[in-house]
C-alpha cells in the first residue's frame, strides 16, 4: 500500500536539485549561499543579479522549509507531469516560481532581504491541480477531508491577506500569492500547450484548436466520482524570507 503516487521524473530531478543544494548550504558558506544566489530585489535591480529570479527556489532556510516545500511537490505535481509530461511540468514550474519572484521585486524593488524556498512554485502547482481535479478529496494535516477546491480558495485567501497585512514578515506571503496568481493565469491563458483550459467537451481548445488534457483530467474525475458514488547593502543581509 502506497502513501502517495510515484514519484515521477521531473518532480524527482527537483527534489534532488533543492535537495543538493539544501545539503551544500549546509556543509558550505550558508550565508555566502543566500547573498548570492537568494532572491534580493535591491541587488536584482541596482547590481543585475538577475540569476536569482530562478535560483532562489532551490535553496531553503531548514529541513523542515524544505521538507514542507517537497512533500506537496511529489504529492501534487507527480500527477501534473503525468498528463503534460516533464518538460511542460519543468516549464510550469520555473514560469510561476519566476513569477512568484517578480511579483516579490515589484512590491519591495529596494528591500535588501533574501527570499529563498520553492513555496511559489509549489503555490503555482496547487492552483494548477484545483483547476485540473477540482472534486478530489485530500485529508488535510492527515485527518480532515475537504474538496481540492475549497482547499486551494482557502488557501488563496489565506494567502491574500498575510500577503497585505505582513509584505515584510519572515514569511514571503508576496511569493507564495505570486505563485497562485501566475499558476492561474498560465493555466487559464490560450497558447500552444496540451493542458489549454479554454475547451470544449470534445477535448479542442476553442481560442487554438488544440487537444486538451486540462478537459481530460477533469473528465477522468469525473468518471471516478460517479464510479464511486454511483542591511542597505544586499550582500550586507544576513536576514532571508522563507517561500
Amino acid at each position: 500500500m502506497r502513501l502517495g503516487p510515484t514519484m515521477t521524473p521531473m518532480v524527482k530531478y527537483l527534489v534532488i536539485a533543492c535537495a543538493g543544494a539544501y545539503l551544500l548550504q549546509s556543509l558550505g558558506d550558508n550565508r555566502a549561499m543566500i547573498q548570492i544566489f537568494g532572491l534580493t530585489p535591491a541587488a536584482v535591480l541596482s547590481k543585475l543579479f538577475v540569476w536569482q529570479i530562478v535560483t532562489y527556489l532551490f535553496l531553503h532556510g531548514g529541513f523542515g522549509h524544505l521538507f514542507w516545500n517537497m512533500f506537496p511537490l511529489w504529492m501534487f505535481g507527480s500527477e501534473l507531469e503525468r498528463y503534460w509530461g516533464g518538460k511542460e511540468f519543468l516549464r510550469f514550474f520555473l514560469v510561476t516560481g519566476i513569477g512568484a519572484g517578480l511579483l516579490s521585486i515589484a512590491v519591495q524593488p529596494f528591500s535588501p532581504v533574501p527570499t529563498i524556498g520553492a513555496s511559489g512554485a509549489v503555490y503555482g502547482v496547487l492552483m494548477a491541480y484545483g483547476l485540473m481535479f477540482p472534486e478530489r478529496m485530500i485529508y488535510l494535516y492527515f485527518l480532515f477531508p475537504v474538496k481540492v477546491k475549497y482547499f486551494v480558495a482557502f488557501l488563496g485567501i489565506v494567502t491574500f491577506y498575510s500577503a497585505l497585512s505582513s509584505p515584510g514578515g519572515s514569511i514571503a506571503h508576496m511569493a507564495h500569492l505570486g505563485g497562485m496568481v501566475f499558476g492561474f493565469l498560465y493555466m487559464k491563458g490560450c497558447c500552444p500547450r496540451p493542458w489549454c483550459v479554454r475547451a470544449t467537451s470534445a477535448g479542442s481548445c476553442n481560442g487554438c484548436g488544440r487537444n486538451s488534457r486540462y478537459t481530460t483530467a477533469r473528465d477522468e474525475s469525473k468518471k471516478r466520482r460517479k464510479t464511486i458514488s454511483g542591511s542597505t547593502d544586499p550582500a550586507l543581509s544576513t536576514a532571508y524570507r522563507s517561500s
